[in-house]
């Protein structure tokens, strides 16, 4: 059986939440960064859309796995690599704010 999703209202909250979230993301990785992009449907304004912020981060290299633990202890976000290869690596909030974090590297 296909399993349900969620399709809610545009939330006008969605970007101030990325925007806190990436902070977050900029302040714990460094000037490693290359960019921190809101993607999918939550970052289109109006559009309704499942209530999760999508979030690309860009690194120059693979992510160390002492960088993926201080990502996922930080934001209290459950680890998900299971579904990417070496290059990126994926965590899904815990918190109130739901957010996928995808990191490119």
């Amino acid at each position: 059986m296909a399993e349900r999703v969620e399709i809610v209202t545009y939330d006008k909250q969605w970007p101030g939440h990325f925007r806190d979230i990436a902070e977050s993301l900029r302040a714990l990785i460094g000037p490693e960064v290359i960019a921190i992009d809101h993607k999918g449907s939550t970052a289109v304004p109006g559009l309704s859309a499942k209530p999760l912020i999508d979030i690309d981060v860009t690194l120059p290299s693979p992510m160390t796995s002492d960088a993926a633990d201080t990502i996922t202890e930080a934001n209290r976000c459950a680890w998900n690599a299971e579904r990417f290869d070496a290059w990126i690596s994926a965590f899904g909030s815990v918190e109130t704010v739901a957010a996928r974090i995808v990191v490119n590297s």
